[in-house]
């Protein structure tokens, strides 16, 4: 079991990632923006994996995984895009396309225990 946490401001993404990766046995805390994410770690939540969306308003997945590396965290951390041909983001592990593929999204977090 990992602890996730999930960064998604569109609320049916977000519901539908705790609600699926709660099935498949894990931890998962959900909120709706980068902001949110880093106020919960700064007040001492840790977590085994992050998953985050690309765009959001205020700051990206992108930057929230950069800021987050430049901090030294070590977790796994992936971002969801729709955006086409999106392959790779700085500091990310992988980047998983919208609509995702449940299996990918499994073996991701699989990779992370």
């Amino acid at each position: 079991m990992s602890k996730i946490l999930v960064v998604d401001d569109d609320r049916q993404v977000r519901e539908f990632l705790e609600l699926f990766l709660t099935s498949e046995g894990h931890e998962v805390t959900a909120v709706d923006s980068a902001e949110a994410a880093l106020a919960l770690i700064a007040a001492g939540f840790e977590f085994d994996v992050l998953i985050t969306d690309m765009q959001m308003p205020g700051l990206s997945g992108a930057e929230l995984i950069g800021g987050l590396r430049q901090r030294g965290f070590r977790q796994k951390m992936y971002v969801v895009s729709g955006r086409v041909g999106l392959q790779a983001v700085p500091g990310a592990d992988d980047v998983i396309a919208k609509p995702f593929h449940l299996e990918r999204l499994i073996a991701a977090v699989g990779r992370s225990n």
